[in-house]
Formats: C-alpha cells, sequence, structure tokens
C-alpha cells in the first residue's frame, strides 16, 4: 500500500469521502501519523495561494507526503512524493471538486464535480491525460427535468394510444449540414453510410424499437416513463439528433469513448437537447436488427434521467424484458429465465429501493454476462439501509438473496452446463457475503444455506467401491479443483462486504486475500470462472467509487476488472 493510501485507511472515512455536517471535509488528524512512522517536516506556505502546508517522511522508505489546508483550515490537497522526489499520487479537494491523479504504475486522472443538484459528473484521463470516459452519476434525472417534462404531454399520451402512426423515414429533408430529418424531430447526422441499410434501415430500426419499446412500458404500467420518452417527439421539442460514427472520431456532441461501447446516450442540458452517438464500426459485435433496436431503445430510456448502478436501471431492465425472448418464443434456459428476472421488477410499483429489485436485476444481470453492474447495484442497495447497531454493519440480507437468486439454476439445465455457462461462483461469494459475521442465529442459518448452495455445485466426488488408479487421481484433482473454488468464493465473499463497511483497510485485507489464491487457482477456474471474479471486482470497485469517491483502491485490484488471471 503506497503511504497516501495508508494515511487514508489509518484516518478512516474522513479522508474518504465523508464531510462534516456544515458541508465542510474534514481537517488532518496530525496526530495518527505518528502511528504510522512519519515524522513531521517544515514545510513554507503555498507559494501561490500562501495557504498553510503540512508535510511529513516515511522514516523507513523516505517517502514524502504533503498536505495544503485552504480558508477556514480545511484540507485542499494531499500529495505523495517517491524517496527520489516524484511526484507519485495526488487528491485535490477544493471548490467541491475532486481531482485524483496517480502517476505510478501508469497515468491515471479521475475528476469528479458537481453538475446539477445532488448530481455528480466523473471523468476519466487517459494516460496522454485525453478523457475516455465520462459517467453520470446519481440523480441524474435532477439533469433530465431540465428539458423534459416531468409526465406526458398530451401529444406524447395521443403517440402512444396509437403507436403505429409512429414511423420514422430516411428520405427526409437534408440540412446544409450533411444531417437528415427522420420525422418526430429525430435527425441523423453522418449516417448516411450506416451499415444496416443507410438511412431507411436506420429509420426502420428506430420504428421498431420505439413502438416495441413504448408498447412494453405501457402494458407493464410504466406509462409515464413512456409518455416522458414520447414526450421528446412533441412538435417544437427541437431536434434529437443521432450521429454516426466510429470510436475516437469526434462529432459535434462528443465521442465514443472506447471500441466495445455500441452506442451512448447524450443527456440533455439547460443548453442541448438529448440525443446519441451510434457505434457503425462494431460490424458483427453490434449484433442482428433485435440487437440494434434493443441499444436504441436502451440509449433512449438515459434521456429520462435513469442511469447503471445506483438509480433504478429502467435501461437494462426494459431492453431485457422487451427485447429478449421467452420460453414460449423458443428461448434457452438462460434467455427465458432473465427476461422473467427483468419483467418481475418492470412493475411501476418497483424502485431501487424495493426489496425484490436487487436479487433479480443481479439475476438478470448475471444470466445476460453483466455481472459486475448487478453486484454494484446490489451493493448500493445494501449500503442504503439501515446500519444494525448491535453488530455494527449493514443489513445484507438483500446481498444473501442476491446471491442465492444469482446462483439458481434455470429450469431445463443440467449442473454441468450451468457451472460452465451460468454464475454459481459469484453467487455462492454474493451470499456468503452477507454472513461473514455470523454473530447470531440467524445470520448462522443463512450462512449453512449459502454454504449448501454452493457445494450443490462445487461438492467433492464420493470415492466409489472400486475404482482405478488412474479414476482415483482424476477424482481428487477434481476434489482438489473445487477445494480451490470453495476458496474463491469465500474470500471473493470478504471482498464484496469489505464495500459495504466503512474503512479502506478491510478492503486491502481482502484484496490482498484473494491476490494470494492467484497464483494457484487460474490454472483451476474455467475463463467462465475468471469472468465471474473480475465482474466481482469491478462490480466491488464501482460500489466504492460511488460511496467514498476518493478512497484509493489497492495496488492491481482495477486492473484484475479485466485480467483477474494472466492469459494461458
Amino acid at each position: 500500500m503506497g503511504l497516501l493510501a495508508a494515511l487514508l485507511a489509518a484516518f478512516g472515512p474522513g479522508l474518504a469521502g465523508a464531510r462534516a455536517p456544515d458541508g465542510s471535509l474534514p481537517r488532518v488528524r496530525v496526530a495518527t501519523a505518528e502511528s504510522l512512522g512519519l515524522a513531521p517536516i517544515p514545510l513554507a506556505p503555498h507559494p501561490q495561494s500562501g495557504f498553510p502546508r503540512k508535510a511529513w517522511v516515511d522514516t523507513k522508505t523516505g517517502a514524502r507526503l504533503e498536505a495544503t489546508y485552504g480558508v477556514g483550515g480545511g484540507l485542499e490537497e494531499l500529495a505523495e512524493y517517491s524517496p527520489g522526489g516524484a511526484l507519485k499520487d495526488r487528491r485535490e479537494l477544493r471548490r467541491g471538486i475532486v481531482v485524483l491523479e496517480r502517476w505510478s504504475p501508469g497515468y491515471r486522472r479521475v475528476e469528479i464535480r458537481p453538475s446539477g443538484p445532488d448530481h455528480y459528473e466523473i471523468t476519466v484521463f487517459d494516460s496522454t491525460q485525453t478523457p475516455a470516459k465520462r459517467t453520470v452519476v446519481r440523480k441524474a434525472a435532477e439533469i433530465a427535468s431540465r428539458c423534459l417534462p416531468s409526465s406526458g404531454t398530451s401529444a406524447s399520451l395521443e403517440l402512444m394510444s396509437n403507436l403505429s402512426t409512429l414511423r420514422f423515414a430516411g428520405e427526409g429533408p437534408a440540412r446544409a449540414d450533411g444531417s437528415t430529418e427522420l420525422g418526430h424531430n429525430l435527425v441523423a447526422r453522418g449516417c448516411a453510410a450506416y451499415p444496416w441499410g443507410g438511412l431507411t434501415g436506420l429509420a426502420d430500426e428506430l420504428t421498431s424499437a420505439y413502438q416495441r419499446g413504448a408498447a412494453c412500458l405501457r402494458d407493464h404500467g410504466r406509462t409515464l416513463d413512456a409518455a416522458r420518452l414520447l414526450a421528446v417527439m412533441d412538435e417544437g421539442f427541437g431536434d434529437v439528433t443521432i450521429d454516426c460514427a466510429r470510436p475516437g472520431e469526434p462529432t459535434p456532441a462528443g465521442s465514443l469513448s472506447r471500441p466495445g461501447v455500441l452506442a451512448t446516450a447524450v443527456l440533455c442540458s439547460e443548453t442541448r437537447n438529448p440525443g446519441m452517438i451510434l457505434n457503425v464500426g462494431c460490424g458483427g459485435d453490434c449484433g442482428g436488427a433485435l440487437e440494434r433496436q434493443k441499444t436504441l431503445f436502451h440509449e433512449s430510456l438515459h434521456w429520462l434521467g435513469y442511469s447503471h448502478g445506483y438509480t433504478y436501471d429502467l435501461p437494462y431492465v426494459a431492453e431485457t424484458c422487451c427485447f429478449d425472448r421467452g420460453a414460449a418464443d423458443g428461448a434457452g434456459p438462460v434467455e427465458a429465465a432473465g427476461r422473467e428476472a427483468a419483467c418481475s421488477i418492470l412493475g411501476p410499483e418497483v424502485t431501487e429501493a424495493s426489496a425484490e429489485y436487487g436479487p433479480a436485476f443481479a439475476r438478470m444481470m448475471a444470466l445476460g454476462g453483466r455481472e459486475g453492474i448487478g453486484v454494484e447495484a446490489v451493493l448500493n442497495q445494501v449500503n442504503r439501509g439501515p446500519v444494525d447497531s448491535a453488530t455494527g454493519r449493514r443489513d445484507l440480507s438483500a446481498l444473501f438473496e442476491a446471491g442465492m437468486r444469482v446462483s439458481e439454476m434455470p429450469e431445463g439445465m443440467r449442473p454441468e452446463d450451468w457451472v460452465a455457462q451460468g454464475s454459481p461462483l459469484l453467487g455462492s461469494a454474493m451470499a456468503l457475503a452477507a454472513t461473514v459475521s455470523a454473530s447470531d442465529d440467524a445470520t448462522r442459518a443463512l450462512r449453512t444455506a449459502a454454504i449448501a448452495r454452493m457445494t450443490e455445485f462445487y461438492s467433492d466426488l464420493p470415492r466409489p467401491r472400486h475404482e482405478s488408479a488412474s479414476q482415483r487421481r482424476a477424482r481428487e484433482r477434481a476434489n482438489r479443483a473445487n477445494e480451490q473454488r470453495r476458496g474463491v468464493a469465500r474470500t471473493l465473499a470478504y471482498l464484496i462486504q469489505s464495500s459495504t463497511l466503512q474503512g479502506s483497510y478491510r478492503v486491502q485485507s481482502a484484496w490482498q486475500g484473494l491476490s494470494e489464491l492467484r497464483p494457484g487457482i487460474c490454472s483451476v477456474l474455467t475463463r467462465r470462472e475468471q469472468v465471474q471474479v473480475e465482474e466481482a471486482v469491478e462490480g466491488v470497485n464501482m460500489a466504492i467509487f460511488s460511496r467514498w469517491p476518493t478512497q484509493s483502491l489497492p495496488d492491481g485490484m482495477e486492473q484484475a476488472e479485466t485480467e483477474f488471471c494472466p492469459p494461458r
């Protein structure tokens, strides 16, 4: 752990995003530095601002930590320097903006800034200091409300009652800037060479996406959401522009952050209508016509203020329930079970705080191969719950229920197929995470149930009455592998639970335990199981970032989101 991260851990939540009752950031408690082997050294005031600074040196390594204070003595900046004087890590906390910079092992910069009431914009910069990813978190509906009505309009309600009249055409009027009007305020820019039928193909896919999606929302009782979405098509609303581009290509609305992104929503603001950017360079990765329609409708729902992870995730719930196939349509067990989970939480009474939301959403996402977002949503749901004063931890019943649902095998599958295609390893870890501190009979009973579910898929093979030497060796190898899988699930459980507890030292300890298992387990875990570990780590990272934006992740934990085990 770096010097700055260790100091933050020792100070606890005071430097991990918490604020005093008056909203100010807490001051550094210098006394704790001594317990870390840090000796104070003299430092002149800041040369530009004149504000006081303090510094400490690590008596063992020679690394240096500098703190700068602002008006009223509030902490404004922390910087860590190597023994040779190179800047390694910097945290800036001033004027409501948080800047995190790290130079070792590679450059990384993250900015968190307010963007409307109770809403933040997170920008991640790449090694060239170019914005690579921008995410809106917490109450994105505050932005949407600036240009979208809070309820349906008379025109949008009339359109919803007769969706057959909602049609787009690729032969609309062309404008001087090269864009084309598709009808109902939608404008295509740079889409003449749309790979799947040009402008006509795009117009047809938009027609199918909005007719099918709006009808589905209406039929499941989410009339308000459908009507608000259709309100962008009211006369006088203004242009809603769809840009077509390849990753990295600039458009007036921005650019796609990376090659794997199929599309990105452009949120509205006080000066800009909503829109979206479509990836026209993804080839077969964009899927067939139905998959592209899912993408179009999904991105449109972001205009209403719904985001991933923290709020009710209407984009994913609606795309899965409204566009995936069910058992009656010939879907396989995994797709059918995912759609069933999605439709169970699409009703108008369900919110992100509903007891049934987290477990069903996590199962839906796991069945769709996006476990990380499901884990983050459940952890955020848990972290909104009450604190149990008797045990000093959160109420983790939602996490247990989600884990049991994630590991539940869909009807019609064989156990060996489910282990290969499903998420029992992750589900076991989530269920166990809720029972790490089994301090009462109820929690111990849940732990027994979680272990039983885990051993349902990773139990030892019994010894037969007669077996050859080669059969015995194969059985022993399989049993050792399953023992290691159970160990991974238990250790991953500690990491998942660590994001529900204050103190970065818990995250550090849990991550260290999981890292120590890597050399032995990477040769055992299948690629599908490795993905489950990576997705779980990503979900934990996102949940930590949502709760404590200034908390530093342990070394290697961010990289493990995409590569927990080295390529074979």
